[in-house]
């Protein structure tokens, strides 16, 4: 905590660390500190940063984005198969019609060659929206015109560290809506360089995850290369998290 003397006003700051495995109940403690304040004084005003965006299918989007480009005859990969990618920056979306609200969490995870997390501090969620020296960036989530939601995140693939070896990207739940993956409705990864869908791999055969490594971007030779995933935890992003060297309590 931290506290300054603005003449006729107090700035208090609280400040919680947190990895991506902690950023949710970090943020549920500071929600109910700063609750309990202002029940005893109402006058208190009070923001709290690095929230996720209040965002559902009830409240609406951020933004419109009517002009994501059509899926329409784009590569469609199945489970395993890969794609070149051209070394340009990229968006990554995360695309469903319904079935989650602001329960259902993305995030990315610079891995080094051996598919482990390289610095937990560097994963890339909701409240921690930079890594691998700011070439893997969250941009929010926004509601095309036909109500299809969009999560993304993007890559500049040309100024990616080199010690990168592959960028793993995640959707999850965190159970306080919907308990598995399997309820999120026509539930689609697609890559997008500039206004040119480059892929697409629609996750399907979900059933009890409630986490799950949709896709990845890897290195191969002197370019990169996109590989539909889709392989669930039933025991949620703790699960993921361990597997790919993070330690979680």
């Amino acid at each position: 905590m931290y506290t300054w003397e603005r003449g006729d006003r107090r700035e208090v700051v609280l400040y919680s660390p947190h990895t991506i495995m902690g950023g949710r109940s970090s943020r549920n403690y500071l929600d109910k500190f700063l609750m309990e304040f202002q029940h005893h004084d109402p006058e208190i005003a009070f923001q709290l940063q690095g929230q996720k965006p209040d965002t559902d299918a009830g409240s609406g989007p951020q933004t419109v984005d009517a002009d994501f480009p059509p899926l329409d005859g784009a590569t469609v990969l199945v489970r395993g198969a890969n794609v070149p990618l051209p070394v340009v920056p990229i968006r990554v979306a995360l695309l469903r019609k319904g079935g989650a609200s602001d329960d259902l969490d993305v995030s990315a995870l610079p891995c080094g060659s051996d598919a482990h997390v390289l610095d937990p501090e560097a994963t890339v969620f909701y409240n921690q929206p930079t890594g691998a020296a700011g070439t893997v960036h969250m941009s929010g989530r926004t509601q095309q015109a036909d109500g299809t939601w969009t999560d993304s995140i993007f890559v500049d693939l040309p100024r990616v560290p080199a010690s990168v070896g592959q960028v793993v990207f995640t959707a999850s739940l965190d159970c306080s809506g919907a308990t598995a993956l399997a309820a999120v409705t026509d539930l689609r990864i697609a890559a997008v360089a500039d206004r040119e869908v480059l892929a697409v791999f629609p996750v399907t055969g979900l059933s009890t995850e409630s986490a799950i490594v949709a896709v990845e971007v890897y290195r191969r030779a002197n370019g990169w290369r996109l590989r539909g995933v889709g392989q669930g935890w039933a025991d949620g992003l703790a699960g993921l998290a361990r597997d790919y060297g993070i330690e979680v309590e």
